[in-house]
């Protein structure tokens, strides 16, 4: 299940609905830049402001009470229309997550969607189908805008408040865990094609069996022998589709399968000791998830307090590939780029047994949220500007530790083959032994956003800072 609570995403929502956007500028970090333009040209800008003009236009989706009348575009989800050209990389990342639906911004970015994939009851994975459903006006905006390169979010910021003026009301179908996730990801790992797999909930692959009463004995071998289906799938698709990359912000514990009983199944719930053996069942997924080879996971860190009621959340030599990520906020966190600096007096979240390493996020938790100049951001419904995180939490964090992961890769291991070696080497680094009185210990906080350490800033174009 989802690492967020409904709180997060309503004020993540409040984030996507006032979006304002600042514009990209140009530096160099890392490996040597891709060919691509530093800013939009004028032809671009002339685009924009054209179709600004048309959104603001389009008055049918603003003033009428039924909008049945206005014109829309039907848009058939295809992996077809998957642009090679449009990253500089051939290792996707896997985004496992809620995904009932594609988004709005997903159809801006659907160039890099390498495919759309469900979990079905017989615990096989499967290409899934969606057609987005458009207001024609703004359809035709978002494909005036199409480039044969990956176009930053921030340029568009010319047409995104016209586009929430005629179009916002058709966000609110929006509204999920995974779409926020993608909102974080899509923009740090900006040349990297993506994979979108709709969960992996027990009650996805085996709702009759999750919810089977504790009298039928069979039940936990049966489970057993569906998780193992699934995870068979699962590595075929990481294999089949490339996947050296894996965003996960969910997790199955002891409390987890209590509160999904509570809202799926009927009866009386199975005791404690029925409810472990049933968890200890997604044992072979999370083998996959975290411990394939030449594949590192950025897990959303939880507050696990034991082994028994949390098997999957612990550190753990069964899952190597894995990093358990956690978050501190600070609008400065004193830390430089090796993670040295006085991290005792920063607040983090999860404990210390329950993560890995902590990402700041530059943005506080109280109202009215401030932030620093170097915020994790998200993009808005269309895809079209990006700003700060209103809600920290470690699922919105998680994809900035792969584009930590992916920077490291990049800048200092391109070119070598991406095996378990390579997947040492990058752990390693992304908290390195540098921190403590003697200088030996793991520097575990760490704030790669205040010094560009993210994949963005490799490329000829990075984001400016804010300010």
């Amino acid at each position: 299940m989802t690492r967020a609570t409904f709180g997060d995403l309503m004020s993540s929502l409040r984030t996507i609905l006032t979006l304002v956007a600042m514009c990209v500028g140009c530096g160099q970090a890392g490996a040597p830049p891709l060919e691509e333009p530093c800013e939009p040209d004028a032809d671009f800008v002339a685009t924009l402001q054209r179709q600004r003009a048309r959104a603001l236009e389009d008055t049918c989706f603003r003033d009428a009470e039924d909008t049945s009348g206005c014109a829309w575009v039907a848009h058939e989800y295809d992996p077809a229309e998957l642009a090679p050209e449009m990253g500089s990389s051939d290792e996707a990342i896997l985004l496992v997550d809620s995904l009932p639906r594609l988004t709005t911004a997903m159809f801006r970015y659907r160039a890099r969607l390498r495919g759309y994939h469900r979990v079905g009851p017989d615990g096989t994975i499967a290409p899934a189908a969606h057609t987005w459903r458009l207001p024609a006006a703004l359809h035709e905006t978002l494909e005036s805008l199409r480039r044969p390169y990956s176009v930053p979010a921030a340029w568009l910021e010319p047409v995104a408040d016209a586009l929430y003026e005629s179009y916002g009301s058709i966000l609110l179908d929006d509204v999920g865990h995974g779409g926020f996730v993608f909102a974080t990801l899509a923009e740090p790992t900006s040349r990297h094609p993506i994979v979108l797999l709709d969960g992996l909930d027990f009650t996805d692959f085996a709702p009759e069996l999750f919810c089977a009463p504790a009298s039928d004995t069979t039940v936990t071998a049966r489970l057993e022998a569906r998780t193992r289906v699934v995870a068979a799938s699962l590595r075929a698709l990481i294999r089949t589709s490339g996947v050296r990359y894996v965003s996960y912000s969910a997790g199955w514990s002891l409390p987890v399968m209590r509160t999904t009983w509570d809202a799926f199944c009927s009866g009386e719930p199975p005791s404690d000791a029925v409810m472990r053996e049933r968890l200890a069942t997604f044992a072979p997924i999370a083998e996959v998830l975290f411990a394939t080879e030449g594949v590192i996971a950025a897990h959303a860190g939880d507050a696990s307090e034991n082994s028994l009621d949390f098997p999957f959340d612990q550190r753990s030599d069964v899952y190597p590939n894995r990093v358990r990520v956690g978050f501190f906020t600070a609008l400065d966190s004193g830390l430089d780029a090796l993670g040295r600096g006085a991290s005792s007096e920063l607040e983090a979240w999860p404990g210390p047994t329950s993560a890995d390493v902590w990402l700041n996020s530059g943005v506080l938790r109280e109202r009215p949220f401030p932030f620093n100049d170097t915020p994790l951001e998200t993009i808005d419904g269309f895809g079209t500007s990006v700003a700060p995180v209103t809600s920290t939490t470690t699922s919105w964090i998680t994809p900035l530790a792969l584009a930590r992961l992916i920077h490291l890769r990049e800048s200092a291991h391109a070119g070598a083959p991406f095996d378990d070696a390579l997947v040492r080497a990058l752990l390693d680094e992304l908290t390195p032994a540098a921190c403590g009185p003697g200088g030996d210990e793991r520097c575990r906080f760490q704030d790669p956003l205040r010094h560009r350490q993210i994949e963005a800033a490799r490329a000829a174009c990075a984001p400016a800072r804010r300010g």
